[in-house]
């Protein structure tokens, strides 16, 4: 058996571990969370490396006015903020798709505007015919460098022809000036050639609130 002194030694000694194990775990708990913060790090700056790659290529080449390789470039960068790594060249990277979008941004602007004026003469030809056919003496003439006045005249035309044709004013879906508002129409006038002159004003939505809150509406800045 062992004596009282014994007892009491080995205790101790056992119990002077634990403090040495906890230390350990502490160590290597620690160490651990470096590493992975290390890992994680790493892995970032490889992420950033490959979308500050792409973003490049995208800018030099010729998708450059492609919206969907510009959203894809965009959207590997737009999180970065100063203090990540490679932020200059990240910086760098945006500056050169956010000229690409501005590019990209007026291609779209210019087919949709030259789309509506062609919308627009086209509605002018077909509606001139259309009242010659019925047996009506009327011109359709557009104005403004975009098209987008239109004058209708006819020599009987009175207030109440005007107020006939025009529904009274009505821009509501499916009117007269309601068609022409959503083709890009801004002012149409029912004259008689000298002096009866009737004129509405319209407000149609414009080229950029047609294309709306699209992808490339929006400057590219870090």
């Amino acid at each position: 058996m062992l004596d009282l002194a014994s007892c009491l030694a080995r205790r101790f000694a056992l119990g002077s571990t634990r403090p040495l194990r906890a230390a350990k775990r502490r160590r290597a708990t620690v160490a651990f969370g470096a590493a992975l913060r290390t890992a994680r790090t790493a892995q970032h700056t490889a992420d950033i490396r490959t979308a500050i790659s792409f973003a490049l290529e995208v800018a030099k080449g010729d998708r450059c006015n492609s919206p969907e390789d510009l959203k894809r470039a965009w959207n590997g960068l737009h999180e970065i903020r100063k203090g990540d790594p490679l932020f200059i060249q990240a910086n760098t990277a945006v500056a050169g798709i956010e000229r690409c979008r501005k590019a990209a941004y007026k291609l779209l602007f210019d087919a949709l505007r030259e789309t509506m004026k062609r919308q627009r003469k086209q509605w002018a030809d077909e509606y001139e015919r259309k009242l010659l056919d019925e047996g009506l003496d009327v011109h359709v003439r557009l104005g403004g460098d975009l098209g987008d006045r239109v004058t209708i005249q006819y020599v009987l035309f009175n207030r109440a022809w005007a107020h006939k044709i025009t529904g009274g004013g009505s821009v509501a879906d499916g009117s007269f000036l309601g068609t022409l508002q959503k083709i890009g129409f801004k002012r149409v006038t029912c004259s008689d050639g000298f002096s009866e002159s009737f004129s509405y004003d319209l407000a149609p939505e414009t080229e950029e609130q047609a294309l709306g809150d699209g992808d490339l509406a929006h400057p590219y800045r870090l």
